[in-house]
């Protein structure tokens, strides 16, 4: 190797010293703004899981989330090579499915202890809310069974499931309201992809069911103070 050859060796070499010590001088020194932006950043990660902001209003994702190991007390998380085997679980259907119940019991043990009266549903309708929650996120659902959802909100979520045009549909349907026409679709959407029935040896012991919109109303009329 020549000398220039070991010059250019060495400033990369002293670069990279000098960006290492910029980035743990960034969380460091001062006021620990760039600690204090990672941190942020990840507590808003797993808030957007758990339903209580909107995806749009965070850089987070699932990788994001499983990399926020100092931040995120009592989860597993990982940041080496492990992660993409994480995230590859989810096209192993076991896991999938069980990702998809462990989901369900977490949606519904938080609208639980927001006073909502879930357990007592029976199959049928528990399974539509679980759907609807696993929709629209724990958030969500609760403005959704509220109905107190704003209409910015309604109108980006119709228009991300269905398209423009047919939102603009929905909307002329609903009478020019996005909260009636997004509930309208969503109504419609899980009435028809929840039929428990289906799933079952004896479809005709499948217990009675009631629409979402009913469903909603229930648990808004009955919950706990």
């Amino acid at each position: 190797m020549g000398s220039g050859e070991r010059l250019a060796d060495d400033e990369k070499r002293d670069h990279r010293k000098k960006e290492e010590t910029a980035e743990s001088q960034d969380g460091e020194d001062g006021d620990g703004h760039g600690e204090k932006r990672k941190k942020q950043a990840c507590f808003r990660s797993f808030q957007w899981f758990a339903g209580i902001f909107k995806k749009d209003d965070l850089p987070g994702t699932l990788a994001g989330m499983l990399s926020c190991k100092p931040y995120m007390a009592g989860r597993r998380t990982a940041t080496d090579k492990h992660l993409q085997a994480l995230l590859d679980l989810r096209y192993v259907p076991e896991h999938a499915i069980f990702a998809a119940v462990d989901y369900a019991v977490l949606n519904m043990k938080g609208l639980a202890n927001a006073g909502y009266p879930v357990a007592s549903l029976n199959d049928a309708d528990k399974a539509k809310i679980m759907y609807a929650a696993h929709h629209l996120g724990e958030g969500d659902v609760k403005k959704f069974i509220e109905n107190t959802m704003t209409s910015k909100r309604a109108e980006k979520l119709l228009i991300t499931q269905v398209g423009v045009k047919d939102a603009k549909k929905e909307l002329n349907d609903a009478g020019a309201n996005w909260v009636k026409a997004h509930r309208a679709w969503l109504k419609r959407y899980i009435e028809r992809k929840i039929k428990i029935g289906n799933f079952m040896c004896d479809p005709t012991q499948a217990p009675a069911t009631r629409d979402l919109l009913a469903l909603a109303d229930y648990l808004k009329n009955n919950k706990v103070k």
